[in-house]
């Protein structure tokens, strides 16, 4: 079998990748059950609630079209974050490692 500093390395890196990036498809998924990005983008030319007079088909769209709008943005700040938390995550071996042999060869 392998030794334990590959297992580690293999579960922190390739393990917690794929974690991270099923978590956040999931995260994603229950955000637009909330947002609804995917429905608005299917429905952006039809009319709010079925409401087919010509208030309604001018309407309809500008207002999907400002929820598209917000959607997106709200779901780029979350998965900034989450890639910036991720990133962070699989920087700290290799920092704990240069910690280690920056003070293993300091010479005060």
């Amino acid at each position: 079998m392998f030794s334990p500093v590959i297992n580690f390395f293999y579960g922190w890196y390739i393990d917690d990748t794929r974690n991270f990036w099923n978590w956040l498809g999931k995260l994603l998924k229950t955000l637009d059950r909330d947002i609804g990005l995917v429905g608005n983008l299917q429905n952006w030319a039809s009319p709010l609630y079925g409401d087919y007079t010509y208030v309604g088909i001018v309407i309809g769209p500008i207002l999907r079209t400002m929820r598209i709008f917000f959607g997106l943005a709200f779901y780029s700040v979350i998965a900034f974050f989450s890639l910036m938390v991720y990133l962070f995550w699989i920087a700290l071996p290799m920092v704990a490692i240069i910690m280690v042999f920056l003070n293993l060869f300091d010479k005060r």
